[in-house]
């Protein structure tokens, strides 16, 4: 009697497995302010971003809000199913205008909460250089330190930052 072939049941996502994983409800915050149209920044930005729209999961929440002279939510809530929409909200992305850092995030965190999962990851992600104007870097602070509070992390990703910048970004 011959044997038989083994029978490979793939039901888990092999970047993110379910049962190592929860859900993730992630907003990603872009800078598209004229600061990131210098030296390939936005380049550099687009291509991670089509990185993470290869690895969503159906069971994840992702979205992206864009800030410059203000606040845009360009994509409310993509999952694994919507990759197309994520690569898409990125191909349009361009850069132009001043630095509305502290609106980005007041819209980020408003997002991230009404898409709030409980046991979940929620996340909001900062994709910047980091150039924010001065005035905005208080309101930014407290807006992070109120939501970690919520059980809302928030993660900074510098792209060609000054060393100004970077320590900016640390602090956040």
């Amino acid at each position: 009697e011959p044997i038989p072939e083994p029978v490979v049941v793939q039901n888990e996502d092999e970047n993110l497995p379910e049962s190592r994983f929860g859900r993730n409800n992630v907003v990603i915050l872009v800078d598209i302010s004229q600061s990131m149209n210098q030296g390939g920044k936005m380049d550099l930005l687009k291509a991670s971003m089509f990185g993470l729209a290869d690895v969503i999961r159906d069971i994840d929440n992702v979205s992206l809000i864009t800030y410059a002279s203000h606040s845009e939510v360009i994509l409310e809530k993509a999952t694994g199913s919507d990759r197309e929409k994520l690569r898409e909200a990125t191909r349009s992305l361009e850069a132009g205008g001043m630095t509305a850092g502290a609106d980005g995030f007041k819209t980020a965190y408003a997002l991230v909460l009404k898409n709030f999962i409980e046991g979940g990851n929620n996340q909001v992600i900062v994709a910047t250089d980091g150039a924010f104007r001065a005035a905005d870097q208080e309101k930014i602070d407290k807006l992070v330190r109120k939501n970690t509070k919520k059980e809302v992390k928030t993660t900074v990703i510098g792209i060609k930052s000054t060393s100004g910048a970077s320590r900016t970004l640390a602090e956040i």
